[in-house]
């Protein structure tokens, strides 16, 4: 379900830039994304962006018009939770790695020539996961991860010179990434769900496509 909602999305904007834009190699930009991110879990009983991770991806953006720009990039993005042992917690540890190859689709908007804004979706496929509590590893949940996730996009960029660009961006999945292990439930909160930060660079490769 969750790649076939990728797809028509997809699909979607692929159809649209095709039916109002000649899509030349000279209107596309590409480069490398490389930052860090301050990752939680919504839903964990943990509270805090204390699971360090890294982002890192090329990117292609296809200029609209002189405002707007449409960007997709392909990430490897490490998520998680983290828990260190300490008196606030009767000294129990807990650590969650989950491993992402993700695309996002974002539509940006250069407000002037140093600030811009984007916002947008991104779709995740889980290629690892990593699960240790109290130093123990060995056990087996019976709420398994959801094997992808889509997660709104909502971030702001500072134009440092004509190909560095720094980002800041937020994210939070729109559907759980594991089922409610509490069994309390509501409409908007059918479980836990990635609540996510980051810092990063992206790096413009100005002759990528011939520019």
């Amino acid at each position: 379900m969750r790649r076939l909602i990728l797809s028509i999305s997809i699909t979607v904007i692929i159809l649209s830039l095709a039916g109002n834009h000649t899509l030349r190699a000279q209107e596309f930009k590409g480069g490398i994304v490389a930052g860090v991110a301050g990752t939680q879990v919504k839903g964990d009983g943990l509270g805090g962006y204390d699971k360090a991770g890294i982002v890192f991806g090329p990117y292609v953006n296809l200029e609209l018009s002189d405002k707007v720009s449409m960007q997709m990039q392909l990430e490897y993005y490490q998520k998680g939770s983290r828990a260190n042992p300490d008196s606030t917690n009767n000294f129990q540890s807990y650590l969650l790695r989950l491993n992402y190859m993700q695309i996002p689709v974002t539509v940006q908007y250069r407000h002037n020539e140093d600030f811009g804004l984007e916002t947008g979706l991104s779709y995740g496929v889980l290629i690892h996961d990593y699960e240790e509590i109290n130093g123990y590893t060995n056990f087996t949940s019976q709420y398994p991860w959801e094997s992808g996730d889509l997660s709104f996009i909502l971030g702001a960029h500072w134009y440092l010179t004509d190909i560095i660009t720094a980002e800041f961006e937020f994210s939070h999945s729109l559907l759980y990434i594991r089922e409610d292990t509490k069994g309390v439930t509501t409409f908007f909160n059918k479980g836990m769900y990635h609540n996510v930060i980051h810092i990063a660079i992206q790096y413009q490769i100005k002759d990528l496509f011939g520019r």
